[in-house]
């Protein structure tokens, strides 16, 4: 507590002091939202002469702000989105297919996007089909392509769920599942439960979809990371939401289907993280989870070329706390 932090919430700009005397900082840092700012070098300086300068780079979203939407072909992502996994084929140098998490930005509880608020135009402009299943809650799932999406399902087909969490639909012969998985919220609550029910049923339907669909893609926002490998602090966060005995056995029970981690299929650098918080300079300090993934079915095995973490989004100036991973599929 040896630096001043400012907060500027909206209009409302709030400064509070740690000391009554004196200011234990260089200066008060303004920043727009959620951010706490540590500062290096403190001084001691008295109250009248502490002054606030601007952050530029504001590190939280704002629930207000416009949603923009930018396609980058070159890297095959979809910027302003959470969660984001995409699919590209190699022979195409623009996106071919994406599967996107749109519109729920956790550092403000999200905010609503129904069906016919999704931001379709700049997808429509560019030639994409877009495929949409949201509520005004939480949750929300799309799907962009360039050809049409065949045999459309939403959600879990036998599962009763009223939360948006996923769109499944076929495309060139490849099915692909776009699924954002409940985060659980702490070992042995209602939503953890409710978080096993969930990936229980996940998978017995999938083990039906695989016998019709060989061909088929898994992927999205798992809120499960599959070892330590994928947690910057393993002790510290053993046994917590994510990185759960019981979690990692739903998963594990996924791959047991046939499907691969594809990002494990290539040598990756240490610490790759897809989520990184937005408290305490997790993103400049690598302190991430990959909770991220995209899992292929063994007749799509041998045609991966590449499967990488895109980390350039997270440091937008408005960033989503979690960023893209990419795979690549040749003929």
């Amino acid at each position: 507590a040896a630096s001043c932090v400012v907060v500027k919430f909206d209009s409302a700009v709030v400064v509070r002091f740690f000391s009554c005397v004196a200011v234990r900082a260089v200066a008060c840092v303004v920043v727009n939202a959620c951010t706490a700012v540590e500062l290096s070098e403190p001084i001691c300086a008295p109250l009248s002469d502490a002054t606030c300068v601007p952050v530029s780079a504001p590190t939280c979203v704002s629930d207000n702000r416009p949603t923009a939407v930018v396609v980058r072909p070159d890297s095959c992502t979809v910027e302003s989105f959470d969660a984001v996994s995409a699919v590209r084929l190699s022979d195409d140098s623009a996106l071919s297919c994406v599967v996107v998490r749109p519109c729920v930005w956790p550092v403000v509880r999200s905010p609503s996007c129904v069906d016919e608020k999704f931001p379709r135009g700049p997808f429509l402009e560019r030639g994409y089909h877009v495929e949409t299943y949201g509520q005004p809650t939480y949750n929300g799932v799309a799907i962009l392509t360039r050809k049409p999406v065949e045999d459309l399902v939403f959600n879990i087909p036998g599962f009763q769920d009223e939360m948006a969490r996923v769109i499944t639909g076929t495309v060139d012969g490849i099915r692909l599942v776009g699924a954002y998985f409940p985060n659980g919220q702490a070992p042995g609550s209602e939503k953890f439960v409710y978080k096993m029910a969930w990936l229980h049923a996940l998978r017995n339907w999938l083990q039906q979809e695989l016998v019709r669909f060989p061909k088929l893609v898994l992927m999205g926002d798992f809120n499960i990371t599959f070892d330590d490998r994928d947690v910057w602090d393993p002790v510290g966060l053993a046994g917590t939401i994510h990185c759960t005995d019981q979690e990692r056995s739903q998963l594990q029970q996924l791959t047991d289907l046939g499907l691969t981690d594809a990002f494990r299929l290539f040598e990756q650098p240490a610490k790759s993280y897809s989520w990184w918080d937005y408290r305490d300079l997790a993103f400049r300090r690598n302190r991430g989870l990959r909770i991220d993934h995209v899992l292929v079915s063994t007749a799509l095995k041998p045609i991966v070329k590449a499967c990488v973490i895109d980390k350039t989004p997270r440091k937008n100036e408005r960033p989503s706390d979690h960023t893209p991973v990419v795979l690549t599929l040749g003929a």
